[in-house]
Parts: structure tokens; C-alpha cells; sequence
């Protein structure tokens, strides 16, 4: 598994192609109207960076990005949208993750990322708990257009969670 800066073919594939989980995620955040498409492409365009999950197959299984967390001053906002295949390379996306989170810290000013898990989704909530480091901080009933509630999670750095493996990147950085 390597990352590489998302090209608009891994950007189309993803979007063609997201996990029922993620599109679940959207409708959440959007509405259950809401133009799924229209919500990916927007978190593509405000986002600082975006890179895209390679597997050494060399198929796309996922975008990660961050933005501007726009209720934190000096926070970034990390999202991930995959597709089915990454449930076979989830060792690789878990390394993948940790250097990107590490990477968003390297990169930009953030002092902390901070983001919101549809209380629908349990498994992003244990992933972003138990193996990257997040802390759920508490849940928001508001969140964009949400009828649900949202987990809010933070991630503070620290050396462990700053130290990353460069050469995921590719090309490397």
C-alpha cells in the first residue's frame, strides 16, 4: 500500500465506487436526499490535501483528506472515503493512515485534527478510536444537515503519532 496525491481518475473510481458505509455516511451528514456525488466532490475541493489509497495492485481503495475544521481554529478535519476493496487491505490502509495523520501534522498548522462519525457508523468510530489515536470527545445532534447525532473525535500529535513512514509516499516526500 503506498499514498500518492489523487488524481482525477482515483477521484472519479472512488466516487464510482464508495462502500455502502461511506454513502450511508454522506446521507447522514447530507440528508437522505442528498447528492451523494455532489457531497464527495465538495469535500474534495475544500480540502488542503488529498491523497489516494494505492494498493500494490495498483487499484485505488480509497481517498484520504483534510480540511480546515471550521469550528476550530488551527484544526484540521482528516476524512476517508473508501471502496469494497479496501476490506481486503486493511492492514495496508491502517499503515497508510497512521502516515497520513502524521503527514497532515508535518504539513500544515494544525495544532489537532478533529472530525464527526455518524452514530450509525460504529466501526469508524472503533477505527478511529482504537488504531489511530483519536478520543471521542462527546456527540452534537447539529452537525451540516444531520438528523442523527455525530461522534465528535480529536486526535492530538505526539512524537508517536508525528513519526511517519516516508516512503509510503510516492513519490516520496
Amino acid at each position: 500500500m503506498h499514498l500518492t496525491p489523487a488524481t482525477a481518475a482515483h477521484l472519479a473510481h472512488v466516487r464510482a465506487h464508495l462502500r455502502p458505509s461511506a454513502l450511508r455516511d454522506l446521507q447522514d451528514a447530507n440528508g437522505p436526499d442528498a447528492d451523494c456525488g455532489a457531497a464527495f466532490d465538495f469535500a474534495v475541493q475544500v480540502s488542503r490535501v488529498v491523497y489516494a489509497f494505492i494498493t500494490e495492485s495498483g487499484e485505488c481503495v480509497g481517498i484520504g483528506a483534510a480540511c480546515d475544521e471550521p469550528f476550530h481554529d488551527a484544526a484540521g478535519m482528516p476524512w476517508f472515503m473508501g471502496t469494497p476493496g479496501m476490506h481486503a487491505e486493511e492492514r495496508g490502509v491502517l499503515r497508510a493512515s497512521r502516515a497520513l495523520i502524521g503527514y497532515f501534522y508535518d504539513a500544515h498548522p494544525w495544532k489537532m485534527l478533529a472530525t464527526y462519525i455518524s452514530s450509525n457508523n460504529p466501526v469508524s468510530l472503533r477505527w478511529l478510536t482504537r488504531w489511530l489515536g483519536f478520543v471521542h470527545e462527546g456527540d452534537i445532534g447539529n452537525y451540516a444537515r444531520a438528523t442523527i447525532p455525530f461522534h465528535v473525535v480529536v486526535h492530538h500529535p505526539t512524537a508517536a503519532t508525528c513519526r511517519y513512514d516516508r516512503t509510503l509516499f510516492h513519490p516520496g516526500i
